[in-house]
């Protein structure tokens, strides 16, 4: 999303959408691989008791508990037996974010009524010649409206937000110093020369575009999907290419995949080395595609 925001309006927002959303299911399969692929010596004792956490937190999204702190204790508690079961905790993260409410405590429509009561109790208050410092009445008034905006925004909008920054500007950039630190004492040529570079820069930079590419034209052509208006095949195309910067969970199965120090140094420059090509490329070819041109609505 960093390398397309560099060009701006050139990308459609519908464009935007769908590889947040490829992103986000990408990042998941990679999870699952993590957790069937790479789990060993399982504790059935803790699986067991994480089992039963997560059947708890999914009681209580359904008996209609909305404050955050039980879902955020009972994340943690998730994480620490999943630690110990021997399935990799990450999967504890993932079913946490099923558990989350996504319905807020107060819809719309009763946030809009309650809204217009509000204002209309505030317009009985002397509002032109006092203020809220001044006034008590007004005071609670506001404390109530900020209350029902509270109770107005689903749990989990309120933690995707709270952990927004924190993720941007803190984990990504601690997971990056932590993961990709690699000694570049070995050529292109070399790493390319065996078959595991190789083979992940062809995944990366060729085989990611190839299966979004195709997927995406299969889709339209079953009626599964439609490509919107403004864009172009040549859209789909360069997006695909972008995504195939594979920096963080790569990296990370590449951790877990392999114990050899060269074998790790391999994969980590041949990560790098096509997310680079990946990210140049697909730049390339979103800047020289121009969003189709919608028609515009005549006036009447």
């Amino acid at each position: 999303m960093g390398i397309i925001g560099l060009l701006g309006n050139r990308v459609p927002v519908q464009l935007k959408v769908l590889l947040v959303a490829l992103a986000i299911a990408d990042d998941l399969g990679a999870i699952l691989v993590i957790a069937i692929f790479y789990s060993s010596d399982i504790s059935w004792l803790y699986l067991g008791l994480g089992g039963a956490v997560f059947i708890l937190l999914f009681a209580l999204n359904l008996g209609g508990v909305k404050k955050l702190f039980w879902f955020s204790l009972g994340g943690v508690v998730l994480w620490y037996f999943f630690l110990n079961s021997g399935v990799h905790p990450t999967i504890a993260g993932v079913l946490l974010a099923l558990t989350i409410p996504i319905r807020a405590r107060m819809d719309s429509k009763l946030m809009k009524e309650r809204t217009a009561q509000h204002i209309e109790a505030l317009e009985k208050t002397d509002v032109e010649k006092l203020n809220p410092i001044e006034d008590l009445e007004q005071r609670k008034i506001l404390k109530a409206i900020r209350k029902d905006s509270a109770y107005s925004h689903p749990p989990l909008l309120k933690m995707e937000n709270a952990l927004s920054g924190f993720n941007a500007f803190f984990i990504i950039p601690v997971f990056a110093l932590a993961n990709a630190g690699v000694k570049l004492d070995i050529s292109i040529t070399g790493v390319l020369s065996g078959s595991l570079g190789l083979g992940i820069v062809l995944g990366l930079g060729l085989g990611k575009v190839m299966g979004i590419s195709l997927f995406s034209f299969v889709g339209q052509k079953i009626g599964v999907s439609k490509l919107h208006r403004s864009i172009r095949w040549r859209h789909i195309f360069g997006m695909g290419m972008i995504a195939g910067i594979g920096f963080t969970m790569s990296l990370f199965i590449t951790k877990l995949a392999f114990t050899d120090t060269d074998m790790i140094k391999i994969s980590k420059i041949s990560i790098l080395f096509a997310s680079m090509i990946s990210a140049i490329i697909g730049l390339i070819i979103l800047f020289f595609t121009k969003p189709k041109k919608l028609p515009e609505l005549q006036e009447f």
